[in-house]
């Protein structure tokens, strides 16, 4: 967790870099500082990477700092040069980059809220009116939901009975299906990595969630019927908006610098962009939703 286990201010090299970029290219007076905060009173802050601007216009609230000053920082190409040149730093360039933002521009606002994005391939006339439901409460609806999606009435049949009756022959549907740590539900933190998942590493859940995946690989292997095509064919790819109260607040702020500065300096998310949110087998109510994004 960023600045929880390690405190990169008390690394003498991180030290060095901050004199560095004191006495060079970011000079930003207390009288600068002073004069382009801005006072959050009475207001919740919520930190929203929905888009580059939310992001940005959520730290501008979480700093108290106008958006000039927090785009010049990050703009600065030398932060990644420093970074890079000090490897026996020993942290991650997320931890740093926080870090260095909390040395420059001051401690931050912890916010009151955090938006989540939960992608998935549903159904087009699905409302989430259960709200996301973890994998131990929505998998006998999910069973239903893609034996109705069959038109075959004899592949229907075959598919049904394999999957009451437990057949299904793929391990990761059997891991996935007996282990709770797999149940989520499970969103990310920024919005735009969802559409380039497979770039970051990630798997693509506006493509096909992996659990029915699991389940098409499963009664292939046990009828030679590939299911994934028509399942795909019926299912739109969608992106539900949610809020939480999260006790992670440094590293999703964290996360979302990391966001902000690969916008401005790639045009892109990158693997810094990447942090998400696991349920532990806990719904998220319907009140907590914002919005149903089919995309």
């Amino acid at each position: 967790m960023v600045g929880r286990y390690f405190d990169v201010r008390k690394n003498s090299a991180y030290l060095k870099t901050i004199n560095l970029l004191n006495s060079r290219t970011i000079k930003f007076t207390q009288n600068q500082l002073n004069h382009q905060k801005v006072i959050c009173m009475n207001n919740l802050i919520t930190l929203d990477c929905g888009s580059f601007d939310s992001a940005l216009n959520s730290l501008v609230s979480i700093f108290g700092c106008t958006p000039e000053l927090l785009r010049e920082f990050l703009s600065n190409s030398e932060i990644d040069q420093y970074f890079e040149n000090n490897p026996q730093l020993n942290v991650c360039f997320k931890e740093y980059i926080y870090e260095i933002v909390l040395e420059h521009i001051g401690e931050p606002q912890m916010p009151d809220l955090v938006t989540w994005f939960h992608t998935t391939r549903v159904p087009a006339i699905t409302n989430f009116e259960e709200g996301i439901l973890p994998l131990s409460k929505i998998l006998p609806k999910l069973k239903t939901m893609l034996i109705d999606l069959i038109d075959d009435d004899l592949l229907k049949e075959q598919f049904s009975k394999a999957l009451v009756e437990n057949e299904i022959n793929d391990f990761h549907y059997s891991n996935k299906t007996n282990n709770m740590m797999h149940w989520g539900p499970y969103a990310i933190l920024v919005r735009n990595v969802a559409f380039q998942a497979k770039e970051l590493g990630q798997h693509d859940y506006l493509d096909m969630p992996e659990i029915i995946e699991d389940i098409c690989n499963g009664f292939k292997n046990i009828s030679g019927i590939d299911l994934f095509e028509q399942f795909r064919g019926k299912l739109k790819p969608a992106i539900v908006k949610f809020t939480s109260i999260n006790e992670t607040e440094e590293d999703c702020i964290a996360t979302a610098l990391c966001y902000v500065r690969s916008s401005i300096m790639q045009g892109k998310v990158d693997q810094n962009c990447v942090y998400c949110f696991n349920g532990n087998n806990k719904p998220i109510p319907y009140l907590d939703i914002v919005c149903v994004e089919f995309v």
